[in-house]
């Protein structure tokens, strides 16, 4: 809900996080994790919804 109690984000995910449905914009999708064009970041690696699966190895 945004201030004026309307609402700021909405969304629907189906298995593994992808995004399905969005009517608003937020930062914060899937997990809570911060998402940007590579997808949602998990602190050292990115996460792809598609597979399912990180993007890289953890170092």
């Amino acid at each position: 809900m945004n201030l004026t109690g309307g609402l700021a984000y909405d969304t629907n995910y189906v298995p593994f996080g992808a995004d399905q449905g969005e009517k608003g914009s937020e930062g914060f999708k899937y997990t809570c994790r911060h998402k940007d064009d590579q997808g949602p970041y998990y602190g050292a690696r990115y996460y792809d919804s598609d597979t399912g699966r990180f993007i890289a190895k953890t170092l």
